[in-house]
């Protein structure tokens, strides 16, 4: 599992921009902490990557 700054860090933009996904439907955490951490399988991280994500980093908020 992927924690928000390691996908960040993998997509090289900041974990704000991860949240941002997250909020707009294209990115959905695939486990929650009970104290709120979200978690991504590295197998949906690469798919989302792979179907070209990475042209989102311009729509850093």
């Amino acid at each position: 599992m992927l924690s928000v700054s390691e996908v960040a860090n993998r997509f090289q933009v900041t974990p704000h921009t991860v949240r941002s996904w997250e909020a707009k439907g294209i990115l959905k955490p695939d486990w929650v902490s009970p104290t709120g951490r979200r978690y991504y399988q590295e197998e949906n991280v690469e798919r989302l990557y792979s179907r070209g994500i990475k042209t989102l980093r311009g729509s850093q908020t």
